[in-house]
């Protein structure tokens, strides 16, 4: 695995993320290599994955194009330039069902048991 994927991994573990998908949309746009979608267990969480990212791109990790959501107590969108995540509650997870919006993207489990 990618080490910037495995980084942002590492970020949505410290804030209990679940059900972690890493979606390759290599063959499908030219605009990101992946497409990381995860789900907070609460608005906290989201807030929180903001704050780790932003740490990590203060000690160099990596670039973050952009933060959508910063405030949002639904859904956080963070641009990392070839990487894109979406971390979601539950419930905006379920509404916005981008899992099935990109169903035939190859795709894999960040944890197999989940």
């Amino acid at each position: 695995m990618d080490k910037k994927i495995e980084d942002i991994i590492k970020i949505l573990d410290k804030v209990n993320a679940k059900d972690v998908e890493i979606c390759d949309t290599r063959d499908s746009t030219p605009f990101f290599e992946y497409m990381i979608i995860a789900t907070a267990l609460s608005s906290r969480s989201l807030n929180a994955f903001c704050g780790y990212l932003k740490e990590e791109e203060a000690k160099g990790e990596f670039t973050i194009k952009g933060i959508e959501g910063t405030n949002s107590v639904e859904w956080v969108l963070a641009d990392l330039g070839d990487i894109v995540v979406n971390l979601f509650t539950k419930e905006a997870r379920d509404k916005y069902d981008l899992v099935h919006l990109w169903k035939k993207l190859p795709r894999k489990k960040a944890k197999e048991n989940e």
